[in-house]
């Protein structure tokens, strides 16, 4: 099974390494920090670039991967069944969206 997600990169390096600036503010029913807003400016931990610009959308593919003796490729002896195996989802880069 494929879904299409967004994976935040680095504009320069492509690394996943990525944050961006944000204002909380502390509630105290809470008891905790509460994000009040995203700001514009973004930095990559990976190779420094820093910037409005310096993180970029791209459109991935999370792609399910189930272990050869999962439960789900039973056929054509059984019946396939549910996941036994944890599955792993990959994530595979089909385009970015900013069109690079």
């Amino acid at each position: 099974m494929s879904t299409t997600v967004i994976k935040k990169i680095c504009s320069v390096c492509g690394s996943a390494d990525v944050i961006r600036d944000a204002i909380v503010a502390w509630s105290e029913p809470a008891q905790a920090w509460e994000l009040v807003s995203v700001l514009d400016n973004g930095d990559c931990n990976a190779c420094g670039n820093s910037g409005n610009s310096a993180i970029e959308d791209v459109e991935v593919d999370a792609i399910t991967i189930h272990d050869s003796d999962c439960a789900t490729h039973n056929e054509p002896a059984q019946p396939n069944g549910q996941c036994d195996c944890g599955f792993e989802t990959r994530l595979i880069a089909k385009r970015s969206l900013l069109g690079r």
